[in-house]
């Protein structure tokens, strides 16, 4: 709940002050700002080396701190590295048309990358400590300080992708800062005491699986994500590629909520106890999940367009497109990315890195095939949704056998989600019928919201005594 609810104040702002951001920039603006924050997320997802899922877990405070200094200096010497590649193929990683938009931005990649490093560092060790509090402020501080900058520079008059890269470096910035500090100013005296240069070697060995088999794997699955950025800008137009940007980030906002209020909590719990143990938790956790997402997923995809002109303004009226095709591959990996981390307490980040690996490979050849041979940027974006929800339905699966769970469970589970799901169509579908659009939307989102909370209401006790 503490976790939660500095997720849920983040989203809420983030949701909230959307449909400003998208009056204040156009689809353009979006799309340039995208496209740069794709180079950051690509060297940041590298940068620590992943060694920042090791700090939760040491059974002593001076060994996760000397893991913490890894983090940093892998950081940093990735940020220098990235100085040089800037310098020599800066230009071919924007694209021509957008370079001389971008080109006195691309420097603000190795700070950025800085700053993300220390804050994801700062953030696990948090966990490890329990200090929930403090991460969930961090959660609040993160999109506050950067919606506010984005907000401040369009007022001033950098109405273009300048002012949503300067409310990111501030928001970046800032956020990073406070939580770092805190770390260091609570457990400064352990950090003194225990950082040695040999121990830091003795860390970064000891963890090698981290760079060894988790960086790759991050880097596969971020790729692949980011690859449609990059296509999109050589092979549609600038809209096109601002369309996208908002309807992913909009599409995995439940994703990203669940993720960061139940992941911490989750792993840091699951480091310390037999995981076998934790299978009713976790099949409960899955049901609950199912049962409050669908029928609001079956909702916007039967009026996911309305919905984005309504919320967002007229321009972004085809932005609906996008995110009902984007939408599909999210919903198993809702049900299933707060168990991400799973793999690491089983000891099988190889098998995790080859599903990551084969998927994303898929899903690339899936994407330039829609984009090269079709040239038909829709379809190719479709091809990549449909091996994706495979693919995170496979994982599931793949989850559940390393674990040794019983499998029947997540046909059970697989049946839960298609009645929901025909039941949702089914009201959806009635209510469309009989109701114009806005209305309709009202009153099947009031039925939605009246029967997920009566269901919750009834397994409230049920699920106090699960977790």
């Amino acid at each position: 709940m503490t976790v939660g609810s500095g997720g849920v104040a983040a989203q809420l702002l983030t949701v909230i002050t959307m449909p400003v951001i998208t009056r204040l920039y156009a689809p353009d603006a979006y799309a340039g700002w995208a496209l740069l924050m794709s180079v950051v997320i690509i060297f940041t997802s590298v940068a620590t080396l992943r060694y920042e899922l090791a700090i939760v877990l040491p059974k002593t405070h001076d060994e996760a701190a000397n893991v913490l200094v890894v983090c940093i200096l892998s950081t940093v010497i990735t940020s220098l590295c990235t100085i040089i590649i800037l310098s020599l193929w800066g230009k071919w990683l924007i694209g021509g048309e957008f370079y001389e938009e971008m080109r006195r931005w691309i420097w603000s990649v190795p700070p950025l990358i800085i700053f993300t490093g220390v804050y994801q560092a700062s953030i696990w060790w948090c966990t490890r400590t329990q200090e929930f509090v403090w991460y969930s402020i961090s959660q609040i501080t993160l999109p506050s300080l950067t919606i506010a900058g984005q907000i401040a520079a369009a007022l001033a008059g950098w109405q273009t992708a300048s002012g949503l890269i300067v409310g990111t470096i501030v928001g970046q910035a800032a956020s990073a800062a406070v939580i770092f500090v805190f770390v260091f100013k609570k457990y400064g005296p352990i950090f003194h005491s225990s950082i040695t240069s040999r121990k830091i070697v003795q860390s970064a060995h000891r963890y090698r699986n981290y760079p060894l088999y988790m960086t790759p794997y991050t880097l596969v699955g971020t790729l692949r994500d980011r690859l449609v950025y990059f296509l999109l800008a050589n092979y549609s137009l600038k809209a096109e590629l601002g369309y996208y940007s908002l309807s992913a980030r909009l599409v995995n906002l439940p994703n990203s909520l669940v993720s960061s209020a139940v992941r911490p909590v989750f792993f840091q719990k699951a480091a310390t106890i037999d995981f076998k143990s934790m299978e009713d938790a976790i099949n409960s956790a899955l049901r609950l999940l199912a049962i409050s997402v669908v029928p609001f997923w079956i909702l916007f995809l039967f009026h996911s367009k309305t919905l984005f002109a309504l919320v967002f303004g007229e321009p972004w009226r085809e932005a609906g497109i996008y995110a009902s095709i984007l939408s599909f591959p999210v919903i198993p990996l809702l049900l299933g990315n707060w168990l991400d981390r799973a793999f690491d307490v089983l000891g099988r980040q190889r098998l995790a890195f080859t599903l990551e690996l084969v998927f994303s490979l898929i899903s690339i050849v899936a994407l330039t095939v829609g984009v090269v041979f079709f040239n038909n940027m829709l379809l190719a974006v479709g091809l990549q949704a449909a091996v994706l929800t495979f693919y995170y339905s496979y994982w599931l699966n793949a989850l559940f056998r390393a674990a040794t769970f019983n499998r029947n469970k997540l046909l059970k589970l697989i049946g839960l989600v298609l009645l929901v799901g025909l039941i949702s169509i089914l009201i959806s579908w009635l209510i469309a019928l009989i109701l114009p659009n806005i209305l309709a939307i009202v009153v099947n989102g009031v039925i939605i919201g009246i029967g997920v909370s009566a269901y919750l209401i009834g397994q409230w006790g049920y699920l106090k005594s699960q977790f």
